[in-house]
C-alpha cells in the first residue's frame, strides 16, 4: 500500500491477492481527495469494496468458511477436531449452501430439526460454534451479519434428561473377565478405577509410572483425530493419582509384558508401544465385547463416568466432592452437574438411614426422659446434659 501526490493528485498503489491465487497491481487516482488521511481512507474503502467484490464472483459454502474458521482458531488442535464434529451436524441443512445467503429463518429451521435427536445443550454447542463461523466470515467479508443471533431454541422442559449409562464394579468386573488381551485389559481396568480421559491414558509413557509410590503423572493428552500428544484439555487437568491395588496388578502384569520386548525404554508408551494405539482399536474392541453380555451398553467415556460415580455413591468424611474433582482432572462444579448419579441401591441406603436414625432416637427415648429429669431436678448442668445427649444419640 503507497499514497503519494503527483501533479496536484493524491495517487494510491498497492497489490491485492485474488482467490485463485494471483495478485493484482493497481495504480489509481484517489478522486475527491484533498488531504494525505481523506487519501488513506480512500485506499481503505477501495481495498475493502475489492475483496468483497472478488469473493462474491465464487460462491463459498458454510462448510468450506467453517472449516476455515476452525483452522484458522488459535486454539488446541485436539479444540479444533471438537468443533469440526460439532459443526458436521448441521452440514445436512445448510452445509453445501452459500453462506451469504443462509439467514435466520432457514438457520431456525436447521436448529429446530437437530433439537428432535438432540439435548437441550448439544444443540446449543452447535450454535455457538456455528456463531464462531458467521463471526468468522464477517470479518474476511463473505458475510454482513450474523443470523444465529436471531435463532431461537426451544428448550423442552417436560423432556426427561437421559443420563449416560454405567457400570457398577460387579457389572464391570464381569466385562473384564472376558479381556484377554493384556494391554486392552489394562487399560480398560485404568479408565474405570482411575476415571482419566481416554486420550491421557493414551499419552502414558512408563516415565510416567512410579511403582514405588503407586502414582501415575498426568500432564499430556492425545487428540480426537490423529493421536498426537498435546497439553491437557484444563490446567486442572494437570495432576498426579495414585492407583488402587487392581490398577497396580494390572500395570505391573503389563510392565513384565512390555519391559521383554524389542527397544523398550520408559518412552513406550503403556498403550500402543511405540506410539498411542489407535482410536478404532479400543473402540471397537470395547464394543464387540459388550455384544456377549448383557449389560447396559456404555461408551467408553462411560468407564469414567462409573468411576466418578462409584466415588460419589461412596463418599465418606475421609474425602470430598472438592478431592474426587482434583483425581479426575475436573472442577467440583462439572463434577456435581455431570457425574452426580445414583447407583441401583442408592434410594434405599438413604431410606436405610432414616430408618435407622428413627429406631436409635426411639430406642433412646427412656435414657433421655431420665437425663431430662436430671437436669429439672438440678443434678446436672445445662452443658452435661447437651454433652449427655449427643452421646446417646450419636451425634
Amino acid at each position: 500500500m503507497a499514497v503519494y501526490k503527483k501533479k496536484g493528485r493524491w495517487i494510491i498503489k498497492g497489490t491485492l491477492k485474488r482467490l485463485d491465487g494471483s495478485s493484482y497491481s493497481y495504480t489509481k487516482i484517489a478522486h475527491g481527495c484533498v488531504k494525505e488521511k481523506e487519501a488513506i481512507a480512500y485506499e481503505v474503502r477501495f481495498r475493502e469494496k475489492y475483496q468483497i467484490e472478488e469473493k462474491e464472483k465464487r460462491p463459498i459454502t458454510f462448510e468450506e468458511v467453517a472449516e476455515m474458521a476452525i483452522e484458522s482458531s488459535s486454539v488446541k488442535e485436539s479444540t479444533k477436531d471438537t468443533n469440526r464434529r460439532c459443526i458436521k451436524v448441521i452440514y445436512p441443512f445448510i452445509g453445501n449452501k452459500r453462506i451469504d445467503r443462509i439467514d435466520s429463518n432457514s438457520l431456525q429451521s436447521a436448529f429446530d430439526s437437530l433439537a428432535k435427536d438432540m439435548s437441550y445443550g448439544g444443540v446449543a454447542n452447535v450454535k455457538a460454534t456455528a456463531s464462531k463461523v458467521f463471526r468468522y466470515a464477517i470479518k474476511q467479508k463473505y458475510v454482513r451479519s450474523n443470523p444465529t443471533a436471531y435463532v431461537t431454541l426451544k428448550k423442552d422442559t417436560n423432556k426427561i434428561r437421559k443420563e449416560m449409562a454405567f457400570w457398577e464394579p460387579d457389572q464391570f468386573e464381569q466385562f473384564i473377565q472376558l479381556v484377554d488381551d493384556v494391554e486392552l485389559r489394562t487399560f480398560f481396568i485404568f479408565q474405570f478405577w482411575m476415571g482419566t480421559r481416554r486420550g491421557e491414558a493414551k499419552a502414558l509413557q512408563w516415565k510416567d509410572i512410579d511403582m514405588d509410590t503407586r502414582t501415575v503423572s498426568i500432564y499430556k493428552t492425545t487428540s480426537y483425530k490423529d493421536d498426537l500428544i498435546t497439553s491437557p484439555k484444563t490446567k486442572n487437568s494437570v495432576r498426579n493419582i495414585t492407583m488402587p491395588n487392581v490398577v497396580y496388578e494390572a500395570i505391573k502384569e503389563l510392565y513384565e509384558k512390555q519391559r521383554k520386548m524389542y527397544k523398550f525404554n520408559d518412552e513406550r508408551y503403556l498403550f500402543g508401544y511405540y506410539k498411542p494405539t489407535g482410536r478404532s482399536r479400543e473402540y471397537s474392541y470395547f464394543s464387540r465385547l459388550q455384544k456377549r453380555t448383557d449389560l447396559p451398553r456404555i461408551n467408553l467415556h462411560g468407564l469414567r463416568h462409573s468411576h466418578v460415580s462409584y466415588l460419589i455413591n461412596n463418599m465418606s468424611d475421609k474425602y470430598t466432592v472438592y478431592d474426587i474433582s482434583k483425581r479426575i482432572g475436573d472442577n467440583v462444579n462439572t463434577v456435581l452437574s455431570t457425574y452426580a448419579h445414583w447407583f441401583k441401591n442408592a434410594d434405599k441406603k438413604l431410606v436405610d438411614a432414616i430408618d435407622n436414625t428413627s429406631h436409635d432416637i426411639e430406642s433412646a427415648l427412656p435414657q433421655l426422659e431420665t437425663l431430662k429429669k436430671a437436669l429439672d431436678m438440678g443434678l446436672i448442668t445445662s452443658d452435661d446434659y447437651d454433652a449427655k445427649k449427643r452421646q446417646i444419640l450419636g451425634i
